[in-house]
């Protein structure tokens, strides 16, 4: 039981340094990089101006509200 457990932290650490690895040479070539630094940096803004703000008003409603809220959006994701 304890040679399985040290086997699959030994597999996970190899299978992360093999996907830092190769992160880093795809980034290399990655050829939409200033596309995806335009994209990244509006996520950002929008997040900061839109999405935080309304998430953060969102924590503060009452509970029923909350709840009304998450009933209708699962009720409208089960007709699609």
């Amino acid at each position: 039981m304890r040679f399985k457990k040290i086997q699959i932290i030994f597999f996970s650490i190899m299978l992360n340094i093999c996907l830092v690895f190769n992160a880093n040479a795809e980034a290399e070539n990655e050829c939409f990089e200033k596309v995806s630094r335009g994209i990244f940096k509006f996520n950002q803004v929008f997040d900061n101006a839109i999405l935080e703000p309304v998430a953060k008003a969102y924590n503060k409603l009452p509970e029923p509200i909350k709840k009304g809220t998450g009933n209708f959006t699962s009720n409208s994701d089960t007709l699609l």
